[in-house]
């Protein structure tokens, strides 16, 4: 029999396109106990979060931070949502799981918060690798890398998130396309 936690398809329901078993996975074994039937909840940060920017949240996406803002050198796993005037990318203390199963209780928060926005009118060019040979996508896992030029302050620089799925790549890039046609 599957964990209760896997029952509950809502747990924590992003967006349609992500499967919320892989995020509960990915963000904290000990969400499970704390954030059962929270859908309420999910919908209350996002709303907050609109308020917090004055506008609407346009998408989000589980993204993993490989490099590329100001000094910051850890990889690190985070929410990354966009509006019509910039896209955020943000993550949350993390736990210590492997402690919290041996000792049986939860264990204090490590890592540091990062948060951080990139103005799309400071974005001048996102790339995607290369398409990868018939050799390489069978041996090889996906790559849904995204390369994010910009300029901020005269200092240019090249931001490098792994998104969740190439749909949700797809989705980040028809959006950053049509916010630049509309400012042409």
């Amino acid at each position: 029999m599957q964990p209760s936690y896997y029952q509950n398809k809502s747990l924590i329901n992003l967006d349609d396109s992500i499967d919320s078993y892989f995020i509960v996975i990915l963000i904290d074994p000990e969400v499970i106990h704390v954030n059962k039937n929270n859908q309420k909840d999910v919908e209350k940060y996002w709303k907050d979060k609109e308020q917090e920017l004055g506008e609407t949240i346009k998408g989000k996406d589980i993204s993993e931070y490989v490099s590329g803002y100001q000094g910051v050198t850890e990889k690190t796993w985070g929410l990354l949502y966009y509006s019509d005037s910039s896209f955020y990318f943000q993550t949350f203390p993390r736990r210590n799981w492997l402690i919290s199963l041996l000792k049986g209780e939860p264990s204090e928060d490590s890592g540091k918060t990062m948060n951080f926005y990139i103005r799309w009118d400071d974005v001048f060019q996102i790339d995607i690798p290369a398409k990868k040979s018939m050799i390489s996508n069978i041996f090889l896992p996906p790559d849904y890398r995204v390369f994010i030029q910009y300029k901020i302050n005269n200092q240019q620089g090249t931001l490098v998130l792994v998104m969740y799925s190439k749909e949700s790549r797809e989705k980040f890039l028809k959006f950053y396309h049509g916010i630049k046609n509309e400012s042409h």
